[in-house]
Parts: structure tokens; C-alpha cells; sequence
């Protein structure tokens, strides 16, 4: 590990640690535990693969190699990991959703200045779809493996 690694500020729940209760947090975060409740970040946020939440995210960026139950709003890029689970509706400027992975939701880009509705509460609004922008990775797979991303 170099120096500019060991001195960046962030916040980690390791694995075999279990959190219970809402995290708010403006320093980048890693998920290697569980957590059951909401996360708010002001950076970036990772789910390791063997991390769990179970409540809604806010992030800038998120990505996912574990297993989230709740929605996702993420203002800049989501992406769904090989293997990774998210039981939820992804709102996102851009989401990569990679090869067997599994969302089981609604995926919605979201414009610039929609977070900020979002968080504060307006469950009516529903980002536009028309133009958003989703990639799946098959760069790593046989061609003729189907994907396994449920929407």
C-alpha cells in the first residue's frame, strides 16, 4: 500500500460488523459488513462482495460487488458488479450493469438538479428513462452465455 492510500480519509464497516442505524458520512465509504439502514455519502461509496445493506443510498458514486436491498441515487455513476445484487430502483446519471448480475428494479437516469429533490423527500418524482444511458459488460463472457440482469 503506498502513502497517498494509507493517508486518504475514509470511513470502512468491516466484515463480520454489523451496523444498525442511518450512516452520514461527506468521506468516501467502504461497505464490507452489513448495514441495516440508510446510507447518505457526499463521495463515494463501495459494497464489497462481502457487503450487504439493507436501506437506500445516496452517494456521488457507487459501486456495487455485494448485495443492496433498497433504492440506489447516485449522481454521478452506479455500477452492478458481476455477482452483485441490488433489490431496488437505481436512479443514476449512468449505470454499467455488468453480466450476471442480478437488479431487480427500475433503472432511471437522473438530470442534473433531481437528487436534490429526491433527497428531500419527493417520492412522485420519477427520473426520465428516454435517454438513459446503461451498458452491460459482455467483454468477459462466452457470446453465447444470455444475461442474467433482470429489470
Amino acid at each position: 500500500m503506498n502513502l497517498p492510500s494509507l493517508l486518504e480519509r475514509k470511513f470502512y464497516v468491516p466484515e463480520e460488523t454489523a451496523v444498525h442505524g442511518n450512516i452520514m458520512s461527506e468521506i468516501k465509504g467502504i461497505i464490507g459488513g452489513r448495514v441495516i439502514g440508510d446510507i447518505n455519502v457526499n463521495a463515494a461509496l463501495v459494497i464489497k462482495k462481502s457487503g450487504t445493506v439493507n436501506g437506500n443510498i445516496h452517494a456521488k458514486n457507487v459501486l456495487i460487488k455485494g448485495k443492496v436491498s433498497g433504492n440506489v441515487y447516485c449522481e454521478g455513476r452506479v455500477h452492478v458488479y458481476k455477482n452483485a445484487e441490488v433489490d431496488g430502483n437505481i436512479f443514476a446519471a449512468e449505470s454499467i450493469i455488468d453480466k450476471e448480475s442480478i437488479v431487480m428494479g427500475k433503472l432511471s437516469q437522473l438530470h442534473q438538479g433531481d437528487l436534490s429533490v429526491i433527497a428531500e423527500g419527493s417520492a412522485a418524482m420519477e427520473p426520465s428513462t428516454d435517454k438513459g444511458t446503461m451498458h452491460i459488460d459482455k467483454s468477459n463472457q462466452p457470446p453465447d452465455k444470455s444475461v442474467q440482469t433482470r429489470f
